[in-house]
Protein backbone atom coordinates (compact mmCIF):
# COMPACT_ATOMS: atom_id res chain seq x y z
CA UNK A 1 0.00 0.00 0.00
CA UNK A 2 2.75 2.51 0.94
CA UNK A 3 4.45 1.78 -2.38
CA UNK A 4 1.41 3.06 -4.25
CA UNK A 5 1.42 6.28 -2.24
CA UNK A 6 5.08 6.80 -3.06
CA UNK A 7 4.28 6.39 -6.75
CA UNK A 8 1.49 8.97 -6.49
CA UNK A 9 3.81 11.50 -4.85
CA UNK A 10 6.25 11.64 -7.82
CA UNK A 11 3.31 11.81 -10.22
CA UNK A 12 2.09 14.95 -8.45
CA UNK A 13 5.45 16.62 -9.09
CA UNK A 14 5.16 16.41 -12.92
CA UNK A 15 1.56 17.61 -12.63
CA UNK A 16 2.80 20.85 -11.08
CA UNK A 17 5.42 21.14 -13.81
CA UNK A 18 2.65 20.87 -16.42
CA UNK A 19 0.81 23.74 -14.73
CA UNK A 20 3.98 25.83 -14.86
CA UNK A 21 4.32 25.00 -18.56
CA UNK A 22 0.85 26.36 -19.25
CA UNK A 23 1.80 29.59 -17.46
CA UNK A 24 5.58 29.80 -17.76
CA UNK A 25 5.50 33.44 -16.63
CA UNK A 26 3.28 32.66 -13.65
CA UNK A 27 5.27 29.54 -12.76
CA UNK A 28 8.56 31.41 -13.06
CA UNK A 29 7.23 34.22 -10.85
CA UNK A 30 6.24 31.63 -8.25
CA UNK A 31 9.67 29.98 -8.48
CA UNK A 32 11.41 33.33 -8.05
CA UNK A 33 9.26 34.14 -5.03
CA UNK A 34 10.08 30.78 -3.46
CA UNK A 35 13.77 31.33 -4.18
CA UNK A 36 13.63 34.68 -2.41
Amino acid sequence: MPDVEEVVAPVATPSHSNKSGHDDRGGKKYAHGATG
